[in-house]
């Protein structure tokens, strides 16, 4: 009697059956890990952003702006030097801030991850000012528009 070496037709369907069940497994739940990753980044460049806005808004409504102007990083190149200065020194509130943020500081440091644009333009994130508060609101969404995060950022 002699063994012949090797797999039979019905051991090697058996196998790729195996295969195919565990990647029709572990495929989706691949998709979902990145969909989560996505909105986890999402809601934490809000909570830096809402961090940040609130220490624009203590030095811009400051007893001395220009003494806590300083310790900001307004021209948002990662430095706190000599070249940061108030964008808007005279007439500050809380509305030029959101704009200020919106329009330049943010513009390379926010990334959308379903896209190229930044999260403002996409419109992933967006700022509420309001002067009478002295605040400003944050509001961050997916792709589709579900709300994941939102908080206020005070002067107070």
């Amino acid at each position: 009697m002699t063994m012949r070496k090797g797999f039979t037709l019905i051991e090697l369907l058996i196998v790729v059956a195996v295969i195919l069940i565990l990647a029709a497994i572990a495929i989706p739940a691949y998709l979902g890990v990145q969909e989560r990753a996505k909105r986890a980044n999402v809601v934490a460049q809000a909570k830096a952003l809402k961090l940040e806005l609130e220490n624009m808004l203590e030095a811009v409504y400051a007893p001395s702006p220009s003494m806590v102007a300083k310790t900001i990083d307004w021209n948002g190149d990662g430095k706190i030097d000599r070249r940061d200065r108030v964008p808007f020194p005279r007439r500050a509130n809380a509305s030029r801030v959101a704009n200020h943020v919106k329009r330049n500081w943010y513009k390379f440091k926010l990334n959308n991850p379903w896209g190229k644009k930044n999260v403002f333009k996409a419109g992933i994130i967006y700022l509420r000012a309001s002067n009478k508060r002295k605040s400003i609101t944050i509001k961050a969404y997916d792709d589709k528009g579900n709300l994941l995060y939102s908080d206020v950022a005070s002067a107070e």
